[in-house]
This record gives structure tokens, sequence and C-alpha cells, in this order.
């Protein structure tokens, strides 16, 4: 995305088809299609669609200007510092143990 061109994705795993629905959601691409349900004649409508609609071309573009002017890695650094700076060792939020229960009298025998 950060190209600003049209992309068609086919999810396989972990956030893949997230960001498939994000890319179709975004009008930067036609909607993803799943490796497993992919056909040569859903490809080729894929990439047919992705190189003549000129909003996916507009889309990308826009998208890719919004995010070389968001300076992501500063922006993650900041917040990483943030954090870092409030960070108190051994104040993690620990599980709370459970009491046994006592078993009932009809349960000993």
């Amino acid at each position: 995305m950060h190209l600003g061109r049209p992309t068609f994705v086919v999810p396989q795993t972990v956030d893949q088809p997230y960001w498939g629905r994000r890319v179709y959601e975004l009008g930067c691409g036609p909607k993803p299609v799943r490796l497993r349900k992919l056909t040569p004649e859903l490809l080729a409508n894929a990439l047919a669609n992705m190189s003549t609609n000129p909003d996916y071309r507009k889309n990308a573009a826009t998208l890719s200007e919004h995010l070389i002017a968001e300076d992501g890695t500063a922006k993650a650094i900041k917040v990483i510092e943030r954090v870092m700076a409030n960070f108190v060792p051994g104040t993690s939020k620990k599980k709370k143990r459970r009491a046994k229960r006592k078993p009932l009298l009809s349960q000993t025998g």
C-alpha cells in the first residue's frame, strides 16, 4: 500500500484475511479470494477489474500519501518510550488464585 498501487489479496493464513478485507473496504482492490476458492476465472476477473478500475488506483494513491505522511516508525517509538517511562517492575497484574473448596460432607465417604 505504501507504493500506492491497487492490490489483489489472496489470503492464506493468520492476519491476511483481515488485510484483504481492509484493502477491499478502502477501495484499493477487488474483493479477496481464499486460495482454496481461487479459480483461473476468478483470478483473471480480479486482475482485469484491478487494472481497469480507476477508483482502485486513485484510492491506493491517496492511502499511500497518508501512510507516508504518518511516519509510523516515529509514532511507534513514542508509544514504546511512553510505556517504558511509566513501567514499574513487579507491578504486572497477576491472576488471582482460586481458593480450594472444601468437599461437602456427603462427598467425603
